[in-house]
């Protein structure tokens, strides 16, 4: 059945619309730095701010941060909390739940009420939550040292049908490969791991905590709810090795000591009690570059589809770094990275603070017509491979941010190229572009099914930099279109970007 062109913004970020294009190019619009970064930080060696946690902002009142401290693991967790008028300059409320030093703090959660809580995930609002004493949840890696984790069956029972599949086709080598990344990604001989959850009525004074929420979840996950189809999701760390990378890598010294594999597995909940496991969904491949793996992804839903921020790490020797790059979806199962892979938010130069090690927070602000993506950024590599001699350990927050949908786009340059998208059905009387065509031009023509301009339906030239310009015609507007009868829409462009389009 044909698509529908309607109110839903249709971005050129997941270009399935497309039938094809000449002459175009599909680019990455990289998220924009904020000059005054970073926003949080701190002269403790201490007390660093790291975000692997949440921003929440609500027109008329403000934002709100949780994030944890994430310098030196012995040490005592901490999740704090401020809250900003502006998101750019932050104040640190003082409560009395958690008291450091014997002094009341900005601290709503940590090791003093979750003894091994070892780091923060995410904190949800959820207004779909009747019970408001969980109307904030919270999710978490436990993590408690010391005898062997009692779930290695529950995890490896995730792999189990991938095993016995590599061992009856004689795979043996990378059956144990997979064994030794498993076991010592989750350090499964000397830990117990697991996510846990907690819950607050206001996301400061948290209680009811379920720290073995999901045992076969070890390391950094991110929540996030689904309005399309009313589930919980959770994106979770897990591990795979594609056949072509471990071939091409298996007797290289780097891949057989320090290589994970590290990927990303879907977890979903209708009540947020049942979890289901569902596949690998996120995993670096041949075309990465060798040793990356796949540390996490934030996903939120987006104008009826998904977009993941992917935090890659290279972990090949020398260079352990983290950076997020961009990945979309259509069903939250299946994704693609987009932008040949370039990173969404870049690393900072040498003597910026952002240099080595990025994070993100698991779910994007919209501010108005802008998307802020708030961010960790770290002065020293991925540990253990920090080295204390290249100068303090350092962490601390900024944001970057875009214009409403422009995460990519289709573009060409003054010889003109064209896009044409699959048939669709209009539903709406007037067309919406947000382009960039300032110094050059878009014409849009609506084409029937014989592939040609319906008499009328070619658009006077569209000349503006804008987030939302209509398509203006000769002969009236969308409304003259037959509603039951499909047609294509072919963008024609000459040095100008389109980033999405709709009908209203």
């Amino acid at each position: 059945m044909p698509a529908s062109l309607t109110g839903r913004h249709l971005l050129l970020l997941d270009n399935s619309f497309v039938e094809s294009s000449e002459n175009v190019t599909f680019g990455l619009e990289p998220a924009k730095k904020f000059s005054g970064n970073p926003v949080i930080s701190s002269d403790d060696p201490l007390v660093q701010p790291s975000l692997y946690g949440s921003v929440d902002y609500q027109p008329g009142r403000g934002y709100r941060i949780w994030y944890s401290t994430w310098i030196d693991a012995e040490k005592p967790m901490f999740v704090f909390n401020e809250t900003s008028k502006d998101g750019i300059h932050w104040e640190k409320p003082c409560y009395d739940i958690i008291k450091i030093k014997g002094k009341k703090s900005h601290a709503v959660f940590g090791t003093d009420i979750e003894p091994h809580i070892t780091e923060i995930f995410t904190v949800l609002q959820d207004e779909e939550e009747s019970d408001p004493g969980r109307r904030y949840k919270m999710a978490f890696k436990y993590k408690e040292k010391g005898y062997p984790s009692p779930y290695v069956e529950t995890v490896m029972g995730l792999h189990r049908k991938m095993l016995d599949d590599l061992t009856a086709r004689g795979k043996h080598d990378l059956v144990e490969t997979y064994r030794r990344v498993i076991s010592d990604g989750l350090f499964l001989p000397t830990q117990r791991r697991a996510a846990g959850f907690a819950f607050s009525s206001d996301g400061i004074h948290w209680n009811r905590v379920e720290p073995l929420a999901i045992p076969d979840i070890g390391d950094i996950s991110h929540l996030t709810w689904d309005p399309y189809r009313k589930r919980y999701l959770l994106y979770a760390r897990d591990f795979f090795l594609p056949e072509d990378v471990h071939e091409k890598y298996k007797n290289e010294e780097w891949y057989r000591k320090i290589f994970w594999g590290r990927a990303v597995r879907i977890y979903e909940s209708a009540d947020f009690k049942n979890w289901t496991p569902g596949n690998i969904v996120m995993y670096a491949d041949i075309n990465d570059l060798p040793g990356d793996e796949i540390y996490s992804m934030a996903v939120f839903p987006y104008e009826g589809i998904y977009i993941g921020l992917v935090q890659v790490y290279h972990a090949f020797p020398g260079e352990n770094t983290l950076e997020i790059q961009l990945a979309v979806s259509s069903d939250g199962l299946n994704w693609k990275r987009v932008g040949s892979r370039q990173p969404f938010i870049p690393l900072g130069d040498i003597g910026e603070w952002d240099r080595f090690n990025n994070s993100i927070a698991s779910a994007p602000v919209m501010v108005g017509d802008e998307i802020r993506f708030y961010y960790s950024g770290r002065s020293y590599r991925h540990k253990p491979y920090a080295d204390p001699d290249n100068g303090p350990q350092r962490s601390a927050i900024g944001f970057a941010s875009i214009k409403r949908d422009r995460f990519a786009y289709g573009g060409a340059s003054f010889d003109g190229g064209t896009i044409t998208t699959n048939p669709m059905l209009v539903r709406g009387s007037c067309l919406h572009l947000n382009a960039n065509s300032k110094h050059g031009t878009i014409v849009v023509k609506i084409l029937n099914s014989d592939d040609q301009p319906i008499e009328g339906m070619v658009s006077k030239p569209v000349q503006i930099d804008s987030l939302d310009t209509p398509v203006h015609w000769p002969n009236g507007n969308l409304e003259n279109l037959a509603h039951d009868k499909s047609v294509r829409l072919r963008f024609e462009l000459k040095n100008a970007k389109i980033f999405s389009f709709w009908a209203e």
